[in-house]
């Protein structure tokens, strides 16, 4: 019997069993569309925080802060000049948080200002529209990020927002003239509400692509700081004592042992790199569950469709019998069911992937916040890896060959004769 006959053959059994040969093809379906699914959303969610790792924070950035407890250290020039000095750093900037109050038209909106030193900021903080501010000027200049110019045109009237735009809107605040107030507006403490300073002309020059709200130069902080004295000790502001300190090392493989050093004289030290460790373990433990989850799925249509195989081959005991009796070789009879399962697996797999596509195209278009449980949130762009329809469909393949192929091989090893014995 050549190979086309019993290739015939094969899809002429599977024809005569369809109910049968359904419920097998359903059981890989549900089993392949579930380790996609896991799969997939599992590596979305990973270039998603890998994106967002590398989008939010520098590595080799070190935030140092004045310490607590009997070794503490406030932070002033001669910090500054200590933290330059340590092998490894590359740049250093001290920090002034400003509270601060931006007037566009009518509107007074409350910000904080890091004030910084103009040649660090230039090199190191990212500027993606405008340009920095300028080393030295009469009036303050301010760079903001991206999600603080969102807020300054969604609370002014005075910059009409357009929805289709994109970042366009915010295009539109650079050059923009402002008044800038030392004090945040409408700021109240015990002893009633405290008062702003003068207004500032000023302007914002620049948009950065950087988590803090806004940037301007720290010589230009001092000089506001001394010259509105009352209402900088009420916000406890000093033009010789820092916020915080943010340092740029060499190198990532420097960072810990300048952390060490920082904690040593007692100054709280905090960087992107401590928290990558954890961060990685939490996303390994999702990734685990989502395979673990997939795999669940696998073996439980595994089971089904080995003990659907088992059933069908059982029901032709008496055709293989009939098979051996008229000289098939075993190889054949074993071959022409091997290809029946194999079949049903990859018919499986094929309508499998096609299902996930679906759904992944409902979860992606149609409920971007989709929460599985109360564990496995999806909040990236689902995409499927060509890698993984290859995977999945030579998977589904095996398990019908496996769940097809052990069956087979145990009962073609009857005699005949006790095959056909109840016939």
């Amino acid at each position: 019997m050549r190979g086309s006959d019993i290739l015939r053959l094969a899809l002429k059994n599977l024809k005569r069993r369809k109910s049968r040969a359904a419920l097998t093809v359903i059981g890989v379906v549900i089993g392949i569309a579930c380790i996609i699914l896991m799969v997939s959303i599992g590596q979305s969610n990973y270039e998603e925080y890998k994106n967002t790792i590398f989008r939010g924070a520098s590595f080799t950035c070190v935030y140092v802060n004045p310490g607590s407890g009997k070794h503490s250290q406030q932070l002033n020039d001669s910090t500054v000049m200590a933290i330059s000095s340590l092998a490894g750093v590359k740049a250093v900037t001290p920090v002034i948080k400003i509270p601060c109050a931006f007037e566009l038209g009518r509107e007074k909106i409350n910000a904080y200002a890091n004030a910084v030193d103009f040649t660090v900021f230039s090199e190191q903080i990212k500027i993606v529209y405008g340009f920095p501010f300028a080393s030295s000027s009469a009036s303050p200049e301010i760079v903001v990020s991206k999600k603080c110019a969102n807020s300054i045109i969604g609370q002014t009237s005075s910059i009409e927002e357009d929805s289709s735009a994109g970042d366009g809107n915010i295009m539109r605040l650079v050059n923009t003239g402002i008044n800038f107030y030392l004090g945040m507006h409408n700021e109240y403490s015990a002893e009633g509400e405290f008062s702003i300073s003068r207004g500032y002309r000023s302007k914002i020059v620049g948009i950065s692509d950087d988590n803090a709200s806004a940037y301007m130069n720290i010589e230009i902080a001092k000089k506001m700081i001394r010259e509105n004295r009352k209402l900088s000790d009420k916000y406890e502001l000093s033009s010789s004592k820092y916020s915080q300190i943010i340092l740029w090392a060499d190198n990532i493989n420097s960072v810990k042992t300048i952390i060490e050093q920082l904690e040593s004289i007692g100054l709280a030290v905090s960087s992107p790199v401590q928290d990558l460790g954890v961060m990685a373990s939490e996303h390994a433990s999702r990734q685990n569950l989502l395979i673990i989850l997939g795999l669940t799925a696998i073996l439980i249509s595994s089971i089904g469709i080995a003990n659907t195989m088992f059933a069908n081959v059982l029901e032709r005991k008496q055709e293989i019998a009939i098979y051996k009796i008229i000289g098939m070789p075993l190889n054949r009879i074993r071959l022409m069911f091997l290809i029946e399962s194999g079949i049903l697996g990859l018919i499986g797999g094929v309508i499998g992937v096609i299902l996930s596509y679906i759904t992944v195209f409902i979860i992606n278009n149609y409920q971007k916040s989709f929460l599985l449980g109360s564990v496995v949130k999806i909040s990236a762009e689902i995409h499927i890896s060509p890698l993984v329809i290859l995977a999945s469909c030579i998977f589904s393949l095996a398990i019908g060959l496996v769940a097809g192929g052990y069956p087979v091989w145990k009962l073609t090893k009857l005699s005949p004769v006790e095959a056909v014995r109840n016939v």
